[in-house]
């Protein structure tokens, strides 16, 4: 309640140890008393950065966002066309002092000590400009809260993308060096050579990487530039065979905040079927439907009564689903877009997994301690190189692996706010050779995004069809904001796992060409 907030406040202006800042991830409606309570903050010596709130409106409509001395972040994000933009959700207006990046954040998360989840918010714009007011604070502690506001703000840049008016949080620009000391710049030394050597591309499979290295001769510090990167990837050149994986499975994203949304989203339109090959793993192909029409109507199916975060059981009778050589007489359709097989499931982002530490979940799939432990450097020359390797695939997928899993689209969803659309389950064709179970997600939002809609289906081929434990996987009108994962998981991670790039290198199941996909239409 709010009561609760002024009490908070209160207790932050008497115990609060000085030199400090306060940041407020929280929103509601103007409120006089949360007004009064920053302002006595301000009149103290502490400057309070309020998240503007994720209403899509006015940010002078709400507390803390409306407080005249408070300094109110709104949410930016990214562009297909890499143009800073407002985040959809994100409150705005002339009470929206810095915008600061709210899509697609990296947190730790409640779960276990080395969790980590992506969230969308104000509330995570909020504390990284409370960090720059805090670096700031740091060299000058005697600075008052109306320097601090001017010199963030100062030290912001113009983003007319975002709205006009509209600055950008830039921590670089920040002035955080003591009078009559200069910046020291980072230096670095000559790049190595390229290394390995790249092999004939008749001699392997899959795409070999090279690696060089250069060393840091001196760290910047007293505002210096960010050192560059210190490792470098790229890819050999030929043509190079793919890998065959048992369980073809590919992660849309990378670590790069320019590739999102991803950029590689090549199964919008298209359906893939994947076949059991005996009980140790799957075959996959391009099927020739194509098009924004689903594999099934769904007209007389199911809607699941789902929340944000949540699984349904679904009690399959008789005819069960093969998997792995086990019948399935329950699966499990979660919310965040797929099926699991062995028991129910809600994690809700490629990256974490609710209730347990990732590290220690890696470590039970059996991937290699060396992959889950690449060096920040190594992951930052990913992100430089734009390579999506081996090292991220293993460490940013490891909730897919986790359970007998369908991913169809393994994201952040949240179907409490589909309105009249939502999750749909139907059995179809009982009893007959053409025996089916349907699940579809029809123009499900995105958690925090409910303009990004996600129609896709997955159909699973009962023990009484006549394609006993193979499923097919049609995606209409998607969205790649948060990274999903696609494709089919035994319960943990086989060691010699790596990526497929689905479309084209599986094949289409007729051998025939790469069918075309109509341009996408527009659905309300």
């Amino acid at each position: 309640s709010y009561t609760d907030v002024i009490s908070g406040l209160f207790w932050v202006l008497r115990n609060a140890q000085r030199p400090a800042v306060a940041s407020m991830s929280l929103s509601g409606p103007t409120s006089l008393g949360i007004n009064n309570a920053i302002q006595e903050l301000y009149a103290a010596g502490i400057l309070t950065i309020a998240a503007a709130g994720n209403e899509n409106t006015d940010a002078c409509t709400k507390s803390p966002g409306s407080s005249p001395v408070a300094l109110t972040v709104g949410a930016s994000d990214l562009s297909s066309s890499n143009e800073d933009v407002r985040s959809g959700f994100s409150n705005y207006g002339g009470c929206v002092d810095v915008y600061a990046p709210g899509s697609g954040i990296l947190v730790a998360d409640h779960s276990g000590d080395a969790a980590t989840s992506y969230k969308a918010g104000t509330s995570f714009s909020a504390p990284a400009v409370a960090g720059s007011a805090a670096l700031y604070l740091s060299q000058y502690p005697e600075s008052t809260p109306q320097i601090q506001h001017e010199k963030v703000s100062q030290a912001s840049t113009a983003a007319p993308t975002i709205e006009a008016g509209a600055r950008l949080l830039n921590v670089r620009a920040l002035d955080v060096c003591p009078s009559g000391q200069e910046a020291v710049q980072c230096r670095v030394g000559n790049w190595t050579e390229w290394a390995p050597a790249c092999p004939p591309a008749g001699e392997m499979c899959g795409r070999p990487a090279q690696r060089r290295t250069r060393e840091i001769l001196e760290e910047p510090s007293c505002g210096g530039n960010v050192c560059p990167i210190t490792n470098d990837v790229r890819y050999c050149p030929g043509d190079y065979v793919p890998c065959p994986s048992r369980f073809p499975s590919q992660w849309f994203g990378t670590n790069d905040q320019a590739e999102r949304p991803a950029q590689d989203l090549d199964i919008l339109g298209r359906t893939i079927t994947y076949r059991p090959s005996n009980s140790t793993g799957f075959s996959a192909c391009i099927a020739d439907h194509v098009g924004y029409e689903p594999l099934e109507s769904f007209g007389q199916a199911t809607k699941l009564d789902m929340q944000d975060d949540s699984f349904v059981e679904v009690t399959l009778g008789d005819s069960g689903f093969s998997f792995m050589g086990q019948t399935k007489n329950t699966i499990y359709v979660g919310s965040n877009g797929y099926i699991t097989l062995d028991e129910g499931d809600f994690s809700y982002m490629v990256g974490e997994m609710g209730g347990q530490p990732v590290r220690s979940l890696l470590s039970v799939a059996g991937i290699k301690s060396a992959m889950a432990g690449t060096s920040q450097d190594i992951k930052r020359a990913l992100i430089q190189a734009n390579i999506e390797g081996h090292d991220q695939f293993v460490a940013r997928t490891g909730p897919h692996w986790m359970r007998q899993r369908i991913s169809g689209l393994f994201q952040d969803m949240n179907p409490s706010t589909s309105g009249d659309h939502g999750i749909y389950f139907q059995a179809k064709g009982q009893g007959t050779s053409s025996s089916r179970l349907v699940v579809t997600f029809d123009r499900v939002p995105l958690w925090g995004m409910p303009e990004e809609r996600n129609t896709f289906q997955m159909v699973l081929y009962t023990d009484e069809s006549s394609s006993p434990g193979s499923f097919s996987i049609w995606w209409g009108q998607i969205s790649g904001v948060y990274r999903p994962m696609v494709g089919v998981s035994p319960g943990s991670m086989p060691p010699d796992q790596i990526e497929t790039d689905l479309v084209p290198d599986i094949g289409t199941c007729s051998g025939g060409a790469l069918p075309a996909v109509p341009p996408p239409q527009v659905v309300a």
